[in-house]
């Protein structure tokens, strides 16, 4: 293999993973499905600007703590396991 045919590959599954996140951003952007975010900075604009009222930002707030807690008791329980098709070759990270 020449150093060409790795750069093209190598941009063949960069250019995979940026055109899905682009994608996803075009969707959430676009097409207002649920009007959701998961970022709690973003709730607080919210209600600075009006778009939602205090009660909702409190149930957004509640609702983000409880996702974060959830997430970290899973990562604390599995203790960092990771399926096996995302593990580095031996020897490499170690």
């Amino acid at each position: 293999m020449t150093a060409r045919g790795r750069e093209e590959d190598i941009f063949g599954r960069a250019g995979g993973v940026a055109l899905a996140h682009a994608l996803a951003l075009v969707v959430a952007v676009a097409i207002n499905i649920s009007g959701e975010h998961v970022n709690p900075a973003i709730t607080f604009g919210a209600l600075l600007s009006g778009r939602i009222s205090l009660i909702h930002v409190l149930f957004y707030w509640v609702a983000q703590l409880l996702g974060t807690i959830v997430t970290t008791l899973l990562w604390l329980t599995t203790d960092g396991m990771r399926p096996s098709e995302f593990s580095l070759a031996s020897g490499v990270g170690d």
